[in-house]
């Protein structure tokens, strides 16, 4: 079977497991199981009783003797001293494997009988019957077959044997079979031998090293706990180790309390600085809040100015390529006419030298016709020369009639040859200044279309420059705002980490707070609780502790007490000492509530009182023949010289007089002269006092009627 239980964190802790054998197993410690009562058995069941003993050649008992049979409840063995008493239980304890030092013997040859009759035996050997019985009232049955003897023989060279019903056997086989009928062999809590019981009282509390036997070792091994000394020193141990950790955690609590402590003031400049901080942040993010809306904003009203700008910048970069297109046509046509223009120029080049050479012609033609007026003048003069000399000659007409005829032939044909000539200048002039003059006034229509192009696309340029710059400029302060817009998103972002940072270690350490606190508190409430535990458990420690003194002491002066005082007044009965009167606190009466202080206060009250001091010495002979003890006697005889103080009256005792005096409490708190206290605390004497009036007829015989 496993007993569990559950710590405070709610999983379950296995503490002990109890085996189907009783033993427990608990924290790798397994504890035996305690021990079966010996010779505990009810009165309606069997049980083992010794019928009779058998010895042979045992000490004092020379041959063989057979001491019994035992009664069933209850035997005594009597007689005088020497008569052989104690070899009885030397016998028993022979038989059950006591060594010889344990039977009053140095060694087993020993226990072997020697006298004058018997000077040399080889052996002795004790035989114990056993039987079960079962009580039926006074009377009992021996259960069939459950009779068996065990014998043990020693011999001369001390060795000795056992044997079971007449069978050798070893002696681990006889005491496994007296264990299985409840003989306990192990702390022989079945018997109780010759001044052991004044071993026991002369015991110490406990055994100063593991060899030792104390009081403690001794009432363990009868009670059957020793089994738990391994146990109980390994939780020991760990009580140790829990008390050195509970004062290493009540250390640390300390330290840790003070740090709080110290740590308040900073905590506190700590949480201001936080609280500022915080409000410095909220401050900042306002701010930057504040500054992101405005620049959100002046970043709206940028992209408006940016979208007009932008359709501006789309329709003048419309207008731009289609002014470009139209300039690429313009140019191709100007190309087209500049290509004319030097066709045209090379043309009027050409009608140019043919112009050249036809003024050429011309001048020589003009020169030809100069020339030929010249010549003509010279031939009118020639002429008038000649008709002057025609006139002279017609004189002669018939000489010169042919050479008239000759000369009037040349004329006509130089007059035709020089209108010939006069037309085709005129023609060839003609021809040639329309020619010139169409290709001049379309040269000129290009020209002029060509500046006006020209004018155009510088208007055009100039406005696409003004445009450009504008945009070069509406670009570069949107470039700049961006700038700015980027490097404050960066800096709300820091700002943002910086205050998740902040407010993380802010939780971080709120959230460690309560903890600590949670820590602390647990940790106060088990230091106080193993505190408490501390002090209730010194406490009962101490209590029963001096329960246990106060038991001991009361149970020892009870026993001395009543021991000498019954014997005393057992002789007083027969006639011997008839002049004793009793133990002195038997002879008063008090209130039951004083019982305490009287007791703690007055130690003599526990004197036996006599009538003289030769009553007191034969008291004192008597308790040393019988052992008894040691008591102090009052002789009242002596007590005469006292009287005169009896009738004193008490005026001083309390009121500070010139006498101090002892004074008790009701609680047994004994306050010495000094002024030290002396008696009470835990342990308190009572009982030395009657609470009822006894005195003897001799003395008080009114008073006891």
């Amino acid at each position: 079977m496993m007993e569990e239980a559950c710590d405070s964190s709610g999983k379950v802790k296995t503490d002990f497991i109890v085996h189907p054998d009783g033993s427990i197993t608990a924290d790798e410690i397994t504890v035996p199981a305690a021990s079966a009562p010996a010779l505990s058995v009810e009165a309606t069941k069997e049980r083992l009783v010794i019928r009779e003993l058998n010895v042979r050649n045992f000490k004092s008992y020379a041959g063989s003797r057979t001491i019994g049979p035992f009664d069933k409840n209850f035997s005594c063995i009597v007689g005088p001293n020497g008569s052989g008493k104690s070899n009885v239980i030397d016998a028993l304890l022979f038989v059950f494997g006591y060594r010889a030092q344990k039977i009053r013997s140095k060694k087993v040859s020993v226990l072997i009988h020697k006298s004058e009759k018997y000077p040399d035996l080889d052996s002795c050997s004790v035989t114990v019957n056993f039987a079960t019985i079962k009580d039926e009232g006074e009377n009992f049955t021996i259960l069939p077959g459950s009779k068996f003897n065990v014998t043990r023989t020693g011999y001369k060279d001390n060795s000795s044997t056992y044997e079971i019903n007449g069978r050798r056997a070893q002696y681990k086989e006889v005491t496994n079979l007296l264990r299985n009928y409840g003989v306990d062999l192990d702390f022989n809590r079945f018997m109780v031998l010759q001044g052991e019981i004044e071993l026991i009282s002369m015991m110490k509390p406990k055994g100063l090293t593991d060899q030792e036997t104390g009081m403690l070792e001794y009432i363990e091994d009868i009670i059957g706990t020793s089994h738990f000394i391994n146990a109980i020193q390994h939780f020991h141990t760990k009580l140790e180790e829990a008390n050195e950790k509970r004062i290493e955690k009540r250390n640390q609590l300390k330290i840790v309390e003070k740090e709080r402590a110290d740590a308040e003031k900073p905590r506190a400049k700590a949480m201001e600085y936080l609280r500022l901080s915080n409000k410095l942040a909220l401050l900042e993010n306002s701010a930057l809040q504040a500054q992101i809306a405005v620049t959100m904003r002046d970043e709206k009203q940028l992209n408006e100015d940016k979208g007009v700008l932008s359709e501006k910048i789309d329709s003048l970069s419309s207008s731009l390529n289609e002014l470009q297109s139209n300039k690429q046509i313009k140019e191709e046509e100007l190309k087209t006419i500049s290509n004319e223009c030097e066709a045209c120029a090379k043309s009027v080049e050409e009608f140019k030298h043919q112009f050249t050479t036809l003024e050429k012609q011309d001048a020589a033609c003009r020169e030809n016709i100069k020339n030929n007026k010249e010549k003509c003048k010279k031939l009118t003069k020639t002429l008038e020369t000649e008709e002057l000399k025609m006139t002279n000659i017609r004189k002669k007409p018939e000489v010169l009639q042919g050479e008239i005829c000759e000369l009037e032939g040349k004329k006509i044909k130089l007059e035709t040859t020089k209108a010939v000539e006069e037309k085709k200048l005129n023609e060839l002039m003609d021809s040639v200044k329309d020619e010139i003059q169409e290709f001049q006034e379309e040269k000129d229509k290009y020209e002029e279309a060509l500046v006006s192009l020209k004018n155009v696309l510088n208007d055009k340029k100039s406005e696409l420059n003004l445009a450009q710059s504008e945009l070069d400029l509406l670009l570069s302060n949107e470039k700049k705002e961006q700038e700015n817009l980027k490097s404050l998103e960066m800096e709300y972002e820091k700002t943002v980490s910086l205050i998740k940072e902040e407010e993380m270690k802010l939780c971080k350490a709120n959230d460690r707070i309560p903890e600590l606190i949670a820590e602390i508190s647990s940790a106060e409430k088990e230091l106080n609780e193993k505190e408490r535990k501390e002090v209730f458990l010194i406490e009962e420690l101490k209590n029963k502790r001096i329960q246990l003194d106060e038991a001991k002491s009361s149970s020892n002066a009870s026993k001395t007490r009543n021991t000498i005082v019954k014997a005393l007044m057992e002789q007083k009965k027969k006639g011997k000492l008839t002049g004793v009167l009793g133990r002195l606190g038997d002879l008063g009466a008090i209130d039951v509530k004083y019982d305490v202080a009287i007791s703690t206060a007055c130690g003599p009250l526990d004197n036996i009182v006599t009538d003289t001091m030769n009553t007191a010495r034969e008291c004192v002979e008597l308790l040393k023949q019988e052992n008894i003890g040691y008591a102090t006697f009052i002789a009242l005889d002596q007590m005469k010289k006292w009287e005169p103080y009896i009738k004193e009256k008490i005026a001083t005792v309390g009121l500070k007089g010139s006498t101090r005096h002892r004074v008790v409490t009701l609680k047994g708190e004994l306050i010495d002269l000094s002024g030290t206290m002396s008696g009470g605390g835990g342990r308190c004497f009572k009982g030395r006092r009657g609470t009822f009036f006894r005195c003897p007829e001799k003395f008080f015989p009114r008073r006891n009627r």
